[in-house]
């Protein structure tokens, strides 16, 4: 997986699933059940493509060359390499910003916004990521941490793949952190984690705990409601992380972290 190339929901042969009014993936980690009822761009973050300017809105659009009115297809597949849309600033909240392709490691659910082109709702799509192998001990770890606790949820993941949050500390040496995202739940290498941090003036850190954000949905099920599997968990952190291998009389092999 880590040799996927940079912006890979960009290239061609990426596939995107139509979501019609429901920004909710069905391909990742299920979102609190919460926040079924609460998925409206005025609550939730999400990946907003300019009608304008980006190459990926007029894909999944599909325009009809005598109206220019979308024509949405089930299954969407990239007949060739487009180009990124737009800069921003990754924030702790907020709503949804439009224009920030190139900013993101991974797409995850993107949005068109109603326009006479689209028509009166919202509407989503999935990006399906490519199939790909994830070595079991890569050549380069880094530590990505439970949301609830950096000391007590710490394992190690390939620093290259898109796996964690980012989670930025202040400069002074305080370890209370706060997430920054572009849109909810998104996911993102460490080195990008690591530079986010700094162009906010902030540092990656072994954090203590970190301040809630619905709007970044690094959060986990809460245990109340039954069911603590779903929400996204893990954040960047730059706490030492070693794996190490048990191998068992009968030759099977157990990741230690």
């Amino acid at each position: 997986c880590d040799e996927l190339p940079v912006r890979s929901f960009l290239k061609r042969g990426a596939k995107y699933r139509f979501r019609g009014n429901d920004p909710r993936p069905e391909l990742a980690r299920a979102q609190p059940s919460w926040t079924v009822h609460y998925q409206e761009a005025d609550w939730y973050k999400h990946l907003v493509l300019n009608s304008t300017s980006s190459q990926l809105y007029h894909a999944l659009c599909n325009p009809d060359e005598n109206n220019n009115i979308c024509r949405f297809d089930s299954t969407v597949v990239l007949p060739e390499d487009l180009v990124c849309d737009g800069n921003c600033n990754p924030d702790q909240w907020g709503t949804s910003k439009v224009s920030c392709e190139c900013d993101i490691d991974q797409a995850r659910v993107v949005r068109i916004d109603p326009s006479p082109e689209s028509g009166d709702s919202a509407i989503y799509y999935e990006y399906v990521p490519d199939a790909c192998v994830q070595m079991a001990f890569p050549e380069t770890v880094g530590a990505v941490a439970e949301t609830s606790s950096s000391s007590s949820g710490i394992m190690c993941a390939d620093k290259r793949l898109f796996v964690g949050g980012t989670a930025c500390c202040p400069a002074n040496g305080d370890q209370n952190a706060k997430h920054l995202c572009v849109f909810r739940s998104e996911r993102v290498t460490f080195d990008t984690a690591q530079q986010r941090c700094v162009d906010a003036g902030l540092q990656l850190c072994n954090w203590d705990t970190i301040s809630e954000s619905d709007s970044c949905g690094y959060e986990m099920q809460g245990e109340w409601t039954g069911n603590t599997a779903a929400g996204f968990k893990f954040s960047w952190s730059n706490a030492t992380c070693t794996m190490k291998a048990q191998i068992s009389q009968e030759g099977t092999v157990a990741i230690i972290n």
